[in-house]
């Protein structure tokens, strides 16, 4: 059961849809600017095997990959002054700083020579301008949308794993054919003539559809008021908490929490209370994302282990990113229907629960069903984050409550590589390594299960 409806479409058989020329522009630029910026930062896993195995040969696997952990956390670490200047300056402006910033990041990684200087080039600079391009092209759609935001925020993140599907052989190919230094100049010039070029068309709409969204920024720890709202009193239908116990109440005044916000009265996340929602949200994201970058960085090296070759390593995270745009879309319009955090939760719950059979994965045909798994279920929660937070917290700051809540994620993203690798040194097999993956990400998941038990409660006390 959806945590909140939109009263409007169950009132009506036929509903216009909301891809309209303008909107629909919005998504496709949307779409390429991840396709075509952010995917290439997904691909490290060929970086990995490369520099493992090939460049830095006498440092270990877990020295290397701190440079995909940099590059992972830079965008949850950032995530809360992306989310600012969005807001402040403009999507279309800070995405284009963005493909400027991550194509100077992979220029300069090419002249690199030690590992500590792609810790800051590769790691950092590509990092950062990931998030300032992916953190606004995700949010814009919620401004145009608001029945349709799960699918139109599918359509712009699975960006990445088709992009991810052509980077993944590209990098591994171009690495065969010259080096990896080469091999960074060139994605430097795809990626920054992309983002670069299709930012222009990232049109802002910053007159929200749903102006009475129910939003729980500015909850706090106190008694919420009751409020009785009816469609008349506004001239858009809003949205509703659902009753389990009536199967059409969305057709009808309810009683409601007293956290109905205008733009006006809107707060950030930076100026209100405590709210515990938003900090029981983050705190899931904390503790699952020490697992979700695990697969992305070491698939490859496991393949290698596994007796297969490099190229089939470079292939998974192919499998790996395509499985998740399928995902993104389809989750995506899942949660349309079911509810974007309960699908969230949902799908992350079985991501977690897949990698608990990765260790039984030993030949290629598990390995490739092991990648759609984890890689279709991973991709609903891009997706249906900034879907869930405009649900919850409204869309005026909408930026800032997806960069505050990715901000969460930032330590379990710098330390998940540097730890699995440690796992992996001392042990010499990957069995500890996985289980710590797996843990985390369903820890994490249960987390998420409680922020809604939270939600809930809310309701349920307003009443």
């Amino acid at each position: 059961m959806p945590l909140f409806q939109d009263s409007s479409t169950s009132s009506s058989p036929t509903v216009k849809s909301e891809f309209t020329q303008e909107s629909s522009l919005v998504v496709a630029c949307a779409f390429l600017v991840n396709a075509g910026g952010v995917a290439a930062a997904y691909t490290f896993g060929v970086f990995q095997e490369e520099y493992t195995n090939h460049v830095f040969t006498t440092s270990s696997e877990a020295s290397v990959s701190i440079i995909g952990s940099i590059l992972a956390s830079a965008m949850p670490v950032t995530g809360p002054l992306v989310g600012f200047l969005a807001d402040k300056y403009g999507y279309s402006r800070i995405v284009c700083i963005g493909g400027i910033l991550q194509s100077l990041g992979w220029i300069l990684a090419s002249f690199c020579t030690s590992l500590w200087q792609l810790y800051f080039t590769q790691g950092a600079m590509v990092g950062f301008g990931v998030s300032l391009i992916n953190i606004p092209s995700a949010a814009i759609c919620s401004q145009w949308f608001q029945r349709q935001r799960g699918i139109a925020t599918g359509i712009v993140v699975s960006g990445v794993g088709f992009g991810g599907f052509i980077f993944g052989p590209l990098t591994s190919a171009l690495l065969q054919a010259s080096d990896w230094q080469r091999t960074c100049r060139y994605l430097s010039i795809i990626t920054g003539l992309t983002v670069i070029l299709a930012s222009r068309g990232l049109k802002e709409n910053r007159k929200p559809k749903d102006s009475t969204n129910i939003s729980l920024s500015n909850v706090e720890m106190t008694s919420p008021q009751v409020q009785v709202c009816s469609p008349e009193t506004s001239s858009e239908a809003p949205l509703t908490p659902l009753k389990a116990d009536q199967k059409d109440e969305a057709k009808q005044p309810i009683k409601r929490l007293n956290t109905t916000v205008t733009d006006n009265q809107a707060h950030s996340p930076f100026t209100g209370g405590f709210n515990p929602v938003l900090a029981a949200i983050m705190l899931g994201n904390l503790i699952f994302s020490f697992g979700y970058f695990v697969p992305f960085i070491f698939l490859p090296s496991y393949c290698v282990d596994m007796g297969l070759n490099a190229s089939f390593g470079a292939f998974t995270i192919s499998i790996l990113n395509i499985s998740s745009a399928v995902g993104r879309l389809v989750l995506g319009r899942l949660g349309d229907c079911y509810g974007h955090f309960e699908t969230m939760v949902a799908c992350l719950s079985i991501a977690g629960v897949s990698l608990f059979f990765w260790p039984l994965c030993e030949t290629k045909f598990p390995i490739v069903l092991f990648a759609i798994c984890f890689g279709f279920f991973c991709g609903g929660y891009i997706s249906l984050v900034p879907a869930a937070c405009a649900r919850i917290f409204g869309i005026k700051y909408l930026a800032s409550y997806v960069g505050v809540i990715w901000f969460a994620a930032s330590a379990g993203n710098l330390s998940a590589g540097p730890i699995a690798g440690s796992l992996l040194d001392a042990s010499g097999n990957w069995t500890n390594t996985i289980l710590y993956a797996a843990f985390s990400m369903t820890s994490g998941s249960l987390v998420f299960f409680c922020a809604i038990k939270l939600i809930r409660s809310l309701q349920s006390e307003s009443k």
